[in-house]
């Protein structure tokens, strides 16, 4: 079944990533996720069952990437909390999959269908990012406050700044450049 392929293709490319972006942010000073894009096609191109599945994959491969202690930040927090790590790493990704999936199917009723591939893109690292903050502020509001204390600045400036700042922007750029072009190539490939 094409699907199934497709859906398997989608989550090894996905693990790929994942963990390709993990180890990018040990050199970078920045986090960088590049996972979202084949979330965002899966969600997007295929649908439900292939936006859910593919963001799974990520989510429980940053998961594990938090448990094995890959992820630094997310091995400190997998210390502090296994289930809290687990919500704000595998279900927090799942569920900003299902808010796009949600838009998505919302959004199809309307006829000029050229804007919707980039709106759609630009929505996985809105939900991504704001269900991180969410996420991080109320389970481990302690932890945000000693990082921001050590990084010597205020908790608002921490998360905005150096949690999220730069990661959002790139996010966004790439799944609005990246993410319509695939979906485009796959219609082509499918006529």
């Amino acid at each position: 079944n094409k699907f199934v392929v497709d859906c398997a293709i989608l989550c090894a490319v996905t693990v790929v990533l994942q963990l390709l972006s993990t180890l990018l942010t040990n050199f970078f000073q920045f986090s960088l996720t590049l996972a979202l894009i084949p979330v965002a096609v899966a969600c997007i191109h295929y649908g439900p069952k292939c936006g859910m599945i593919v963001s799974a994959s990520m989510g429980i491969t940053l998961f594990a990437e938090c448990m094995f202690g890959f992820d630094v930040g997310g091995g400190i927090m997998f210390a502090l909390s296994p289930v809290k790590t687990f919500v704000g790493s595998a279900l927090r990704v799942f569920l900003a999959a299902c808010c796009v999936i949600l838009l998505c199917t919302a959004a199809k009723r309307f006829k000029n269908k050229k804007w919707f591939p980039f709106v759609m893109s630009a929505t996985l690292p809105v939900f991504n990012t704001g269900l991180f903050l969410v996420a991080f502020v109320t389970l481990f509001n302690p932890l945000m406050h000693e990082w921001a204390n050590a990084a010597g600045a205020t908790v608002m400036a921490y998360l905005f700044l150096v949690l999220v700042g730069v990661n959002f922007i790139i996010e966004v750029i790439t799944c609005l450049v990246l993410c319509p072009a695939i979906i485009k190539a796959l219609q082509n490939f499918k006529k």
